[in-house]
C-alpha cells in the first residue's frame, strides 16, 4: 500500500508538470504569434513607407519632367519634347489610380494642354512646306515634329498624315478632274504618271516621316480610291455609243490600270516602302 500511494502521487506530481509545461507552451505560443503579428506590422508599415517614398520621388520626377517638357515647348525644341513626353507618360501611368489627388489632377491637365499646343505647332511646320525640297534644317525640324507627334498619340500621327494625303489629293484633284481635257479616258496613263513623278520627286519629303507609319503607302491608298471615283464617274457620263467607239481609249486605260497596279506592287507589295526603292536605284547605278 505504501509503494502504490506513493506511486500515486508520483504519478500526481507528473501530472501536474505536464500541466505546467502545457500552460508554459501555451504561453510561449501566444508570445510567438504576438512577435509574429508585430514582425507583420513592421513589415507592412517598411512596405508601405518604401512604397510612398517612391511615389514622392516619382512624383517630384514627374513635375521636374513636366516643367522641362513646358521649356522645351515654348521653345519649340520638338525632339527633347518628344523625348520629355515619352517620360511623362512613362511617369504619369504609375499615377493612373491617384487622379482624385489635386496635384496629380493638375499635371495631368497641364500635360494635355502641352500637347495641345505642341500637336498645333507641329501641324504649322509643316503647313509651311512648298513644292520646292526643303533645306536641310527644315528636315530636320520636320523630322523632330514627327517625334513629338508619335508620342502624343495615335490620333495626332494619323491627323498629321491625313492632311499630307488630303494636300497632295487636292492638287491632284485640281489638275485631274471629271471635266474637261483631263477627263478624257485616253488622258488615264497621265493621272498614274502624275503620281509616279510624285512620288519620286518628293523623296525627301517623303523620307521626314517615320518608315513604320508608311506615308506613301496611305497616300498611294487615298490616290487610288479617288481615281477609282473620278473614273467610274467619267465612264458613268459617257454613253454607250461613244464608249464603243472609242474601244481603243478604254484599252489603253486598261492597259495603263495594269502597268500603275504592276508598279505600286513593286513599290509597296513587300512593305518596304520607299527603301525597296532605293535599294533598286543602288542596283541601277551598279
Amino acid at each position: 500500500r505504501e509503494q502504490l500511494k506513493k506511486s500515486h502521487e508520483t504519478v500526481r506530481e507528473a501530472i501536474q508538470q505536464v500541466a505546467r509545461c502545457q500552460t508554459l507552451a501555451d504561453e510561449s505560443e501566444r508570445m510567438v504569434s504576438t512577435i509574429t503579428k508585430d514582425v507583420r506590422q513592421l513589415d507592412n508599415a517598411k512596405r508601405n513607407l518604401t512604397t510612398a517614398i517612391t511615389a514622392l520621388r516619382r512624383c517630384a520626377m514627374l513635375v521636374d519632367a513636366v516643367e522641362q517638357l513646358q521649356v522645351a515647348a515654348e521653345r519649340r525644341h520638338f525632339r527633347d519634347a518628344g523625348g520629355l513626353l515619352c517620360a511623362v507618360k512613362q511617369l504619369q501611368a504609375h499615377f493612373a489610380s491617384y487622379g482624385h489627388i489635386a496635384k496629380i489632377a493638375e499635371l495631368k491637365g497641364r500635360v494635355q494642354a502641352l500637347e495641345q499646343a505642341l500637336r498645333l505647332a507641329s501641324l504649322r511646320e509643316f503647313e509651311l512646306l512648298g513644292e520646292d525640297a526643303p533645306p536641310a534644317t527644315v528636315v530636320e525640324t520636320l523630322r523632330a515634329c514627327c517625334t513629338v507627334t508619335g508620342a502624343i498619340g495615335t490620333s495626332a500621327r494619323d491627323e498629321l498624315v491625313d492632311i499630307i494625303c488630303k494636300r497632295e489629293m487636292n492638287m491632284y484633284t485640281q489638275i485631274f478632274g471629271t471635266i474637261g481635257e483631263t477627263a478624257k479616258l485616253e488622258r488615264t496613263v497621265n493621272r498614274y504618271k502624275w503620281f509616279i513623278r510624285r512620288l519620286d520627286s518628293r523623296r525627301v519629303i517623303w523620307g521626314i516621316f517615320p518608315e513604320e507609319w508608311r506615308v506613301t503607302q496611305l497616300l498611294a491608298l487615298t490616290y487610288c480610291s479617288i481615281t477609282k471615283s473620278e473614273l467610274a464617274e467619267i465612264l458613268a457620263e459617257m454613253r454607250q455609243e461613244a464608249l464603243r467607239g472609242d474601244v481603243e481609249g478604254l484599252l489603253k486605260a486598261v492597259e495603263a490600270t495594269n502597268v500603275f497596279e504592276a508598279e505600286m506592287e513593286r513599290r509597296f507589295g513587300s512593305g518596304e516602302g520607299e527603301g525597296r526603292d532605293e535599294e533598286d536605284e543602288e542596283d541601277e547605278d551598279d
